[in-house]
């Protein structure tokens, strides 16, 4: 068995990774920032306490130290450390061995950046990472080579058709459509309003009536395709799950309040292998792919001094 390295900021998703972790920067002033402690030196290189953070608000939002538990805490930044370590190594080992990446390249990336936060966010993002434009640039520059060097790890990866049929042949369970549900939904800003048109619902007016007027009025309604149960926020999917087609549930989450139809329930479904074999093919790839990089990873962490600063961890 191989170890699973957890991914935060690389791969295809790069930019939207970026711009969570540069989001999260603008919204803490230079009031609050403190002085960067260093956690870890890879061959001498420092990852910060600064870094780590970012790369964890990348993906779990706005978290800090004070608003997890100790132990949810510690995963998060033992996941992020050993995370830059994987980039530090791969943008060292990008770097001896000569890759590069064109300044046009760049110029895309801090385009297409600048574009999505707008001109504002953008400048005080810089000014709070303490950056100017060009070593903005420096950085989108060794995020792309990560990206282009970890690429390239996965050259050798090859699967044939018969790879992948012989694959689902054992697993086709794993391939079947999930119990999916169809959902007309309509969202409020508070659980007053949403009990008052509940009440309505309950006199005898139809839900898509109420769905309607409600929009007309500035209001919220959709109706979704059929979805699994893991696409729906964590409060919603137990309310939805509870309930049979045809009835409505009222739903109170943190960013408001929704009555929720579920007005169909589709049971899990097996799959051919040709209408599952795109996903036999991603699912084995990411699986081979893990595999090479856990193995780079392990024989690259052999060989390199990496010296664990745990007093700074607390």
């Amino acid at each position: 068995m191989f170890r699973r390295i957890i991914l935060f900021a690389v791969g295809p998703l790069l930019l939207t990774s970026l711009l969570a972790g540069v989001t999260a920067s603008c919204q803490r002033s230079s009031e609050e920032k403190i002085a960067p402690r260093v956690l870890v030196r890879v061959n001498g290189d420092p990852i910060t306490e600064e870094a780590v953070l970012r790369r964890i608000q990348s993906v779990h939002g706005e978290v800090t130290r004070e608003n997890v538990d100790p132990g949810t805490w510690q995963r998060f930044t033992e996941a992020a450390v050993e995370s830059e370590i994987l980039d530090f190594l791969l943008l060292q080992a990008a770097t001896k061995e000569g890759h590069t990446v064109s300044a046009e390249a760049v110029d895309r990336d801090l385009a297409r950046t600048r574009e999505m936060l707008g001109d504002e966010a953008y400048l005080s993002m810089l000014e709070n990472r303490g950056f100017d434009e060009e070593q903005f640039r420096r950085y989108l520059a060794e995020r792309l080579l990560i990206a282009q060097y970890r690429e390239s790890l996965f050259e050798k990866v090859a699967l044939s058709r018969v790879d992948l049929k012989e694959y689902y042949k054992g697993h086709p369970q794993r391939f079947a459509l999930p119990k999916r549900y169809r959902l007309h939904i309509m969202f409020f800003s508070g659980p007053d309003e949403a009990r008052a048109t509940h009440a309505l619902l309950e006199e005898g007016e139809p839900f898509g009536t109420l769905a309607e007027a409600h929009v007309d009025v500035g209001g919220k309604a959709s109706q979704t395709r059929p979805m699994p149960l893991e696409a729906l926020p964590e409060g919603m999917k137990q309310a939805v799950a509870d309930i049979p087609p045809g009835e409505v549930v009222q739903y109170d989450g943190p960013d408001g309040s929704y009555l929720i139809k579920v007005l169909e329930r589709l049971d899990q479904e097996e799959r051919s292998f040709e209408e599952a074999e795109e996903d036999v093919r991603k699912y084995l790839r990411d699986f081979h792919e893990q595999k090479v990089l856990s193995d780079w990873y392990d024989a690259q962490v052999a060989a390199a001094t990496i010296e664990h600063l745990r007093d700074e961890w607390n």
